[in-house]
């Protein structure tokens, strides 16, 4: 029962640690302009610097909450995963499939989902969802696979029986949730580091201007920028937190797995989910692969449903997974309240002004101090040249 709170704190401080590595270039070269051109005191520097950290992990934090809002009413993320996949109801040579999905959603006590199947010829399969709808996604790859090594038909739909049953115990369950969390978070990062090379260019574009030091001072930025956002992001990101978080995901996600072929079988007895799972068992990783989980090996999966009866009762979640579900949410806005106070979000107008006035006057100042010594060193050339006819 904790599995989602952990896996939903996981993600959190993944997702911190990745924001952080990502806004240590920006905060860097932020730190040698403020330091040595604006002649700031450090500790100014350092409160400037930290109110930008705060700020960022509440845009992050803001962000996540309107997408996940949004997409539960208007279900981008369904929409997205399946815009290359048609609805089976208007695929005739899937119709038994279909029949069996149908004889499903009865069993889970869930109508509101509709089965589609995509083009893909990748073995896999996926459920995604929201309040309004949700999906279980068959890849025509893996109907192939699953056909292919079928004894009969009966066989062939029994499997995919299975397949379906499972992917139906993710939707009732809500197990997308950490998936469509984790790709909202994904996005406003993209999005913040765009903004961030964005305002790098402005920046360097700006310092071009400034007479005689200008074209190199916008070199060394673009270098420094470039080294330090590939030690920290190619290095220490993808070389130490990726596969540390990918470990974690992979542990966490094997219980999911298992409840889901549980209630696979007690749905529609064991043999489906077994069957199933003995047929990709020679794929490489023995398992298909969802979107938003890491699945264990399939020869230890079969050992559990094996010999799992079908009950008579519909498969519904516990109230504790609920109420898990919702807390997990609120905890999002709760969060993200929290950081608009921490970050001082309603003074970002006021932040915003200061730097740009900032900016400007010290443009102005550098501006002005380059161009009177080169006026200096221009007169001082121009009386070397008179003495040198009067001498000459």
């Amino acid at each position: 029962m904790l599995l989602r709170p952990i896996n939903f704190l996981l993600i959190y401080i993944f997702s911190f640690l990745h924001l952080s590595i990502l806004i240590m270039p920006f905060c860097f070269i932020s730190y040698l302009v403020l330091k040595f051109v604006s002649k700031m005191e450090n500790d100014i520097i350092y409160f400037y610097i930290q109110q930008f950290w705060w700020l960022s992990l509440f845009f992050i934090s803001l962000f996540c909450s309107f997408y996940i809002i949004l997409d539960f009413l208007f279900s981008f993320t369904i929409k997205n995963l399946s815009k290359n996949a048609k609805d089976i109801k208007k695929l005739s040579q899937y119709s038994k499939i279909n029949e069996v999905f149908m004889e499903i959603k009865n069993k889970f006590n869930k109508q509101n989902v509709d089965l589609y199947i995509s083009n893909d010829e990748a073995i896999n399969a996926c459920a995604v969802g929201g309040f309004k709808k949700n999906r279980i996604i068959l890849t025509q790859g893996i109907i192939a696979h699953m056909s292919d090594v079928s004894d009969n038909e009966d066989d062939f739909i029994n499997s995919i029986a299975g397949i379906l049953a499972h992917e139906m115990s993710h939707i009732i369950n809500m197990d997308f949730l950490p998936g469509i969390f984790m790709y909202s978070i994904e996005l406003a990062i993209y999005f913040l580091s765009t903004a961030l090379a964005l305002i790098i260019k402005i920046g360097c574009f700006g310092v071009s201007f400034i007479p005689f030091l200008g074209r190199f001072a916008r070199f060394i930025i673009n270098i420094l920028y470039k080294l330090i956002n590939f030690i920290f992001h190619e290095i220490v990101y993808k070389k130490f937190l990726v596969p540390i978080d990918f470990m974690l995901k992979m542990i966490l996600s094997r219980a999911t797995e298992y409840r889901s072929d549980m209630d696979s079988a007690k749905a529609l007895g064991g043999d489906g989910i077994a069957s199933a799972l003995t047929k990709i068992s020679s794929l490489k990783g023995g398992a298909w692969r969802s979107i938003f989980s890491t699945h264990p090996a399939a020869k230890f999966r079969v050992k559990k449903v094996l010999n799992i009866k079908k009950i008579q009762d519909t498969i519904s979640p516990n109230l504790i997974t609920d109420f898990i579900n919702m807390w997990c949410i609120l905890m999002l806005f709760f969060c993200t309240a929290l950081l608009s106070y921490k970050s001082n979000a309603q003074k970002i107008p006021h932040y915003s002004i200061e730097v740009v006035k900032l900016s400007i006057n010290k443009y102005e100042e550098i501006k002005q101090n380059i161009e009177g010594k080169v006026e200096t060193v221009k007169k001082i050339y121009a009386l070397y040249q008179k003495i040198e006819q009067l001498f000459g």
